[in-house]
């Protein structure tokens, strides 16, 4: 399945990243460890849908990178992981085993702050949610 290939791609692009660091290296799919203090990224598939003209078949998929920072760290850690974010992510390179990519950009951010449970206490926290969309073709 397309989806597989995607997220192995994007997991081998944050790498020794700026954003990887920025995170400490807290990067998942779905779900965080039940361990984890923020920050940390989640990245999910929100949809995956094939598109066909008469000559190519291509595949749409939209992922979601929903990141977690404390509110006690202040606003700077939330907009340093976004701006890393965007600069590893939005309109860039990946390689894609089996597939060519089309593109890759952002879409949009939805952000606010809430209350999460972490090791039995509430810890308050900003969640930045970016979309981001990706078109592949088979090789």
């Amino acid at each position: 399945m397309e989806d597989n290939a995607i997220l192995i791609a994007l997991i081998t692009k944050a790498t020794g990243s700026a954003f990887l660091s920025d995170i400490g290296g807290r990067l998942a799919l779905d779900f965080a460890e039940s361990d984890w203090q923020p920050p940390y990224t989640i990245i999910s598939v929100v949809s995956s849908v094939p598109d066909r003209t008469f000559t190519e078949a291509y595949w749409d998929t939209v992922i979601q990178f929903s990141s977690y920072s404390a509110l006690s760290a202040g606003s700077v850690e939330m907009t340093t992981i976004q701006k890393d974010l965007l600069s590893l992510y939005d309109e860039c390179s990946l390689t894609i085993t089996g597939f060519k990519l089309v593109w890759m950009r952002h879409q949009n951010l939805v952000t606010f702050k809430d209350d999460v449970m972490i090791a039995d206490a509430s810890v308050g926290v900003r969640f930045w949610a970016n979309d981001f969309e990706i078109r592949v073709s088979k090789n």
